[in-house]
């Protein structure tokens, strides 16, 4: 065989070979591959095999396997590797995947795996990988051979690592992520690891681990962990579980850690600039500049210790701040220079499981000062602990109390402890038990803290001392773990200030309603000798079976206390007070209470808990405003207060009080039991709803809660007996009401000058009356009344005429009413229809006023329109004179009596059908009156009278004015024979005043009057009387004077006129003088009124001079002075003597005389009717009282009258008489005359009777008288002169006279 065949054989052989080789590889391969998906069942035996080359126990859940280009992949499910007796290390696999590295695995003979997964891991550390000899076990070789030799890669996903450094479960490391690559001797490992477990890829650290190790080698390494700016915001809401925070932060950290099989063999961590803050309840930020913080190993433990930290909260910068903690064994220690408070409110935030309102409290409490020297450690018999205070202090916040100023020193070791508090200041703020800051100057003392089966709080020299207290306690206090906190108390104390005592008092541990009560109640004072002592416990309080005591007594000096909210203040206290148990007892010694003294006072409350009531027992003697003073300012305001003030009493009165009021809010519903009495001896009392002064009142009133009752009080008004009856109650919620039943009897005769009214004087005589007053107490001190008083004035005599006036006999009804209240009232009296008096009260700051009345006679009042007083009446008849009295006292206001209780008169309106003034009367008259500067104007309207009357202030003085357009006076001359006028008239005339355009007396226009009279020391002066018309002037003076009982006129004057026969249009008849003027003077007086002349006593003279006129129809009536001489019938008798004279009247060129009044006669001796007919002479009197005439007349022809009278004598006609006066003119013949005719006039001024006495005759011749034709003027012969008739020839005899006239 050549070569090249034994080398193409070899080829072949290898060929195949090769092949079958390959072959039977692909033939493996595909029974491997076929044989993968059933490798599960083989799991058990392959775990056995498994276990028995790796030398570790573990299990495996679930196998699978797959072929995969670099050779089989197995994956394992539910891989546990737990701890073995050398290997303190438990691992949990979800799932692993591991690469085999087939070819690798042939060439070795031995498993070798190219890449290894795990995810979902779960790896607990429970102690070092070796013994602190440094020898590995079984298993920890067989650990460290598979994981770090027969591994290239290792990659895990989703693990959790926790090292068991302790008995406590560990806080895990999340690892998202880890690499791990073997080479040789040297492993790698990067990733990154979570925060926690819900973190995301943006909330990892980085991570680097190397290892070196040989085969049988101790391993050794080093670890790196860094945060670069990773926000933490979300990691601190999950972890501390509130995201409503809003946290905030980032962390940068680089943190380096060496390590062997034994253990952490250092540690440093280093920070960067880090913070994180939280935004709710309040805005938190801290931060860290920098610093370290370094572990160092010891043979016993370690130590951390803190470098160069930086810290910062809220901006502000952490003063030097170091930290120490060292583990010796089972010994924990820390230690830590300062803490300061104020820097601490960021991390507040962190503490596990605190609530928004705990950590809101504590953010407000803003704690300050620091612990110093911070020593804490555990060791194995207890804790120990010290630390110095140095100025603690925070804000009361929520339940906490506020300090400030605290130092001291802290002790504890194992179960008891110090606090040793040096003299200091010390404020303590608690307002859930404190109302107000307590501060001490000094506080000073040690307490023991001891735990003995709970805990004991022990001091025996506590001090305290301020503004308000100082005392010295001595105390324990109980805390078991089981049962009741018991307190142990005793001490000394002085209040200096009683008034603030509440800000001390424990509201919660003494009870509110106790503490509120005294915080209020004690308002000055101070004692120094209170003592406290409790004993007890306090689930036992308030020990009423004994069980334990409170007591707590002092005496109260300089006090004042309030015991009641609803009652004054009792000043100037010196009292006794015991608080034993819930029970109260306050003694007063002396005291004011308001104003009225307080003696032997007793003031107890019996339990003081949710049924306390408080009870005052107290007796006063006091005067009386002072009661009511008291009474409006307690809570009996409404009732005793509110009936006192209506009283209004004076004078010393006695009170007892027993009142009892619910303090507790079991009680809270119940009404207080307020009882008492007030006695009243002779007290003045003034009524004033009904403005009226009482006198002289006895009796008691008692009261229960708000109902008043008094039955026999007895008292005197206007100096009348009055008793009344009183009874008050509540009607409604709001109102209070008070009745009063009146009644007494009414005596004139004890009616004084100070309650003097102008009606009052009018009254005599008694008459018994009732009333009934209904009082309502309203809201805001606001009241009202009504008010009823009933008599039928039996027994009382009105002097005053009709319709008003009655006999003491007869009854008439009369009502008194009156309804108001606190602002005013309206008072209505009525005697039927007959007198009616309504008025108008009001109230003020500035007391009592009566602004309007009205005095109705005749119909009923009514104020509308009335401002001020007002009198109106409707009257059929008055008689001035009957109504002058009462008048003038109403109208009067000059009288301060009469105006203090009146008020002034503003108007008068009356209506009277007939109105008698002094005997004139006016028909229809309206009456409108008012006040003005000078007194009262009336503007009168009536039949008689229209014009302005004014009523002067002063009656006497300037009475009465009348300025009228019209006047006239009118009177009744069938009234009989009236009683004349008496002397006291005089005194009530007014002085007067009147200027009438238009006066009239009945029916005679007698023109304008001016009329002025006044009283003088003489008597009642007629100043002024002036009438004047076109046709007269009269004016004249007078004088009324009294006359013994009767009085006395005296009028003198002038009537002149220039023409008096018009006065005919005055007097409405005919006076038959025609064309002549008149002048009279006149000086009469009679024994009457001015305004009433009496004929009878008429004395005095009238002289009368009638100027050239002529007589012509002569009239009796309305002429008087002619009717005294009857010259109509004398002119009758005349006319036919001398028809050619009369026949057209009387001519004459005078006519004028005087007259005299002798006691009603008038006589004339010197009366001449100087005619152009002839001469009349007048003689003789007249009585004016019984019209009486006695007068004898001559008349003397003049010699033109004698001529015609021969032809009348003659009888001839009168054509014969004229041609007779012809002839005698011509031839002149000597012819018989009449000389003389004398006449009689007797009779009366009705029944005049004239008589023809004689006559008297003689012959004369008739001279032609006539002027010669040229002859110078002679002077016309004078007439012969009439021979005066020296006396009146004696009458006829009897039958003798010739009567004529009629």
């Amino acid at each position: 065989m050549t070569l090249s065949a034994r080398a193409r054989r070899l080829f072949r052989f290898c060929w195949y070979g090769a092949a079958s080789v390959i072959v039977l590889f692909a033939l493996l391969v595909s029974a491997v591959r076929s044989l993968l998906p059933e490798l599960d069942s083989i799991r058990d035996d392959l775990t056995q095999q498994i276990q028995q080359r790796s030398g570790l126990i573990m299990t495996l859940g679930q196998l699978g396997a797959s072929w995969e280009p670099k050779g089989p992949q197995l994956m394992i499910k539910a891989f546990h590797l737990p701890t073995q007796e050398d290997l303190d290390i438990d691992i949990q696999v979800q799932e692993a995947v591991a690469q085999l590295d087939f070819w690798r695995s042939l060439r070795d003979l031995d498993f070798r795996f190219d890449r290894v997964t795990f995810h979902g891991v779960e790896v607990h550390v429970h102690g070092p990988l070796a013994s602190s000899g440094g020898d590995s076990g079984n298993a920890v070789t067989a650990f460290k051979n598979t994981f770090l030799h027969q591994l290239s890669e290792l990659n895990i996903s989703e693990g959790v690592l926790y090292l068991h450094l302790s008995d406590q479960k560990p806080e895990p490391i999340h690892i998202a992520n880890l690499q791990w690559r073997n080479h040789g001797n040297r492993h790698l490992g990067e990733g990154r690891l979570y925060l926690d477990e819900t973190s995301n890829l943006d909330e990892t650290l980085k991570l680097a681990v190397e290892l070196r190790s040989a085969q049988h080698q101790r391993l050794f390494g080093r670890g790196y962990l860094q945060a670069e700016q990773l926000d933490i915001g979300d990691w601190l809401a999950r972890q501390f579980g509130n995201d409503t925070r809003q946290f905030r932060g980032v962390l940068n950290m680089q943190s380096w850690l060496s390590f062997d099989e034994q253990g952490v063999r250092g540690a440093q961590i280093a920070f960067g600039e880090s913070d994180f803050s939280w935004q709710q309840p309040q805005a938190q930020r801290m931060a860290i500049k920098g610093g370290n913080l370094v572990w160092t190993p010891t043979a016993t433990g370690g130590e951390l210790t803190s470098r160069d930290l930086q810290l910062t909260s809220n901006g502000q910068p952490w003063p030097d701040t170091r930290l120490a903690v060292s583990k010796h064994g089972d010994d924990v220690s820390l230690w830590m220079n300062r803490l300061p408070l104020d820097k601490l409110k960021p991390l507040l935030g962190l503490l596990p499981g605190i609530k928004d309102r705990t950590l809101a409290d504590l953010l407000d409490a803003n704690g300050r000062g620091e612990l110093a020297d911070i020593k804490l450690q555990q060791r194995q018999d207890g804790w120990a602990a010290s630390a110095g205070m140095k100025d603690l202090g925070w804000d009361m916040s929520g339940k906490v109390p506020g300090l400030s100023g605290l130092n001291g020193q802290f002790v504890w070791r194992k179960d008891h402890g110090r606090l040793i508090l040096p003299k200091q200041d010390l404020a303590f703020y608690w307002p859930w038990q404190f109302s107000h800051t307590v501060k001490f100057s000094e506080v000073s003392g040690e307490l023991a803290i001891e735990q003995q089966q709970g805990w004991v709080v022990k001091t025996d020299n506590l001090k305290l001392d301020g503004d308000i207290l100082k005392a010295d306690l001595e105390a324990a206090l109980l805390l078991p773990e089981q049962g009741a906190t018991r307190l142990q108390l005793y001490g000394n104390a002085e209040l200096k200030q009683a008034d603030k005592a509440g800000r001390l008092f424990p509201r919660k541990a003494m009870g509110e309603a106790l503490s509120d009560y005294l915080s209020t109640s004690l308002q000055a004072g101070h004692t120094d000798d209170a003592q406290v002592l409790w004993h007890g416990d306090f689930a036992d309080y308030p020990y009423d079976g004994g069980q334990g005591v409170f007591q707590a007594g002092f005496t109260l000096k300089q006090g004042q206390f309030q015991f009641l909210p609803s009652w004054p203040a009792v000043t100037d206290i010196t009292l006794q007070a015991l608080f034993e148990n819930i029970r109260m007892d306050l003694w007063l010694k002396q005291g004011l209470l308001d104003q009225v003294p307080v003696q032997d006072a007793h003031v107890f409350i019996p339990t003081l808990d949710r049924s306390a009531t408080l009870t005052v027992l107290a007796g006063v003697r006091a005067d009386a405003q002072a009661v009511t003073r008291l009474m409006q300012a307690s809570s009996l305001a409404s009732s005793v207060g509110a009936t006192l003030e209506q009283l209004k009493i004076d004078g010393p009165v006695a009170a007892s009080l027993d009142l009892t009021f619910p303090l507790g809010s079991k009680v809270a519903d119940q009404s207080p039991a307020i009882l008492g009495r007030v006695a009243f001896w002779d007290n003045p009392v003034y009524l004033t709803a009904l403005s009226t002064q009482l006198s002289g009142l006895r009796g008691e009133l008692q009261f229960d809660g708000d109902k008043v009752t008094a039955t026999d009080l007895s008292a005197r008004v206007f100096n009348q007996p009055l008793s009344i009856s009183l009874q008050t109650g509540r009607s409604g919620d709001s109102e209070y009401k008070a009745d009063l039943q009146l009644g007494g009897e009414w005596q004139t005769a004890n009616i004084d000058e100070a309650n003097s009214f102008p009606l009052f004087s009018h009254l005599e005589g008694g008459a018994n009356w009732t009333g009934d007053v209904g009082l309502v107490f309203l809201q805001d001190g606001q009241y009202r009344y009504d008010a009823q008083v009933n008599s039928n004035l039996e027994g009382l005599a009105i002097d005053l005429p009709a319709p008003v006036g009655k006999s003491a006999s007869t009854p008439h009804r009369a009502a008194l009413e009156v309804h108001g209240d606190n602002r005013g009232a309206e008072l209505q009296f009525s005697e039927g229809m007959r007198l009616g008096y309504l008025a108008q009260f009001s109230i003020d700051d500035q007391g009592f006023h009566w602004p309007k009345y009205q005095l109705a006679i005749g119909k009923r009042p009514s104020l509308y329109g009335v401002e001020g007083g007002s009198i109106d009446l409707a009257m059929a008849e008055v008689e001035l004179a009957h109504w002058l009295p009462l008048i003038t006292g109403f109208i009067d206001t000059s009288d301060d009596k009469q105006a203090s209780l009146v008020p002034p008169l503003t108007r008068v309106h009356g209506s009277i059908s007939r109105l008698d003034i002094f005997g004139l009367y006016f028909d229809q008259t309206l009456l409108e009156g008012w006040p003005d500067e000078s007194g009262w104007r009336f503007r009168a309207e009536s039949d008689q009278l229209r014009g302005d009357v004014l009523i002067g202030k002063q009656w006497r003085e300037n009475g009465i004015g009348v300025i009228a357009d019209h006047l006239q006076l009118l009177w009744d001359s069938n009234g009989g024979s009236p009683q004349k006028a008496s002397a006291d008239l005089i005194d009530q005339m007014p002085g007067v005043s009147i200027e009438v355009a238009d006066f009239s007396v009945k029916d005679l226009p007698l023109g304008r009057l001016a009329l002025a009279a006044s009283h003088t020391e003489s008597g009642y002066s007629v100043d002024r009387l002036e009438l004047s018309r076109p046709e007269y002037r009269l004016d004249a003076s007078g004088l009324w004077v009294a006359d013994g009982d009767l009085t006395r006129f005296d009028l003198s004057g002038e009537l002149n006129s220039p023409d008096f026969g018009k006065l005919s249009s005055v007097i409405k008849q005919p006076l038959g003088i025609k064309s002549s003027p008149l002048d009279t003077h006149f000086a009469v007086s009679w024994q009457d009124a001015p305004w009433d002349p009496d004929y009878a006593s008429l004395n005095g003279h009238l002289g009368f001079e009638l100027g050239k006129g002529h007589l012509s129809e002569v009239s009796d009536k309305g002429a008087r002075i002619l009717s005294l001489f009857s010259l109509d019938s004398l002119l009758r008798k005349l006319s036919l003597d001398f028809t050619d004279v009369f026949g057209k009247g009387f001519y004459y060129q005078s006519f004028k005389g005087d007259i005299a009044f002798v006691d009603g006669v008038s006589t004339t001796t010197n009366t001449v009717l100087d005619g152009d007919a002839g001469v009349m002479k007048i003689n003789g009197d007249s009585d004016l009282v019984s019209h009486q005439l006695d007068y004898r007349i001559s008349f003397s022809p003049a010699l033109t009258a004698s001529v015609p009278a021969v032809a009348l004598i003659s009888g001839a006609s009168l054509t014969v008489g004229v041609g007779a006066f012809a002839v005698s003119k011509i031839l002149e013949p000597v012819i018989e005359i009449i000389t003389q005719l004398n006449f009689k006039l007797t009779g009366t001024f009705e029944e005049p009777i004239l008589e023809e006495l004689e006559r008297a005759s003689r012959e004369i011749r008739i001279v032609d008288d006539s002027p010669a034709p040229e002859a110078s003027p002679k002077p016309a012969p004078a007439t012969e002169a009439q021979p005066e008739m020296e006396s009146l020839p004696e009458p006829l005899p009897d039958g003798e006279g010739k009567s004529v006239g009629q």
